[in-house]
């Protein structure tokens, strides 16, 4: 028997309730003598399922999970998930100014078209 040891990193994210999280993998893949590859992985120390085969939700338990390549839940936490501005602050207010100029020139040809399409009722 020949065995091989190998790290792997994967990003999960759950699908129903939109937790994120990555684990780096241990993988023992052993060729044993009638070339039958098996694959162990380990976590922390401990042997785990596959994490490809049937991942689960730590925070929910589902099933309906996304894996992506590493890096990508950090990623999003960073920029998406990013402490915003108080609101006690100018900067703040300013950006809602903004937000809503540019929400208002997006709207107003959209609300055009609708109501030229009949989709829409006459204010």
């Amino acid at each position: 028997m020949h065995t091989e040891y190998t790290r792997r990193a994967y990003s999960f994210v759950c699908l129903d309730c939109g937790h994120g999280w990555e684990a780096e993998y241990d993988i023992h893949v052993t060729v044993d003598d009638e070339t039958r590859i098996i694959a162990t992985y380990h976590l922390d120390g401990r042997a785990v399922p596959s994490p490809l085969q049937s991942p689960r939700c730590p925070a929910c338990e589902s099933r309906k999970i996304r894996i992506m390549r590493p890096g990508r839940v950090t990623t999003a936490h960073r920029y998406v998930f990013a402490p915003g501005l108080a609101k006690t602050t100018a900067a703040y207010w300013l950006l809602m100014q903004v937000a809503m100029i540019v929400g208002f020139f997006t709207a107003w040809p959209v609300n055009g078209w609708l109501i030229r399409a009949g989709w829409k009722e006459r204010m």
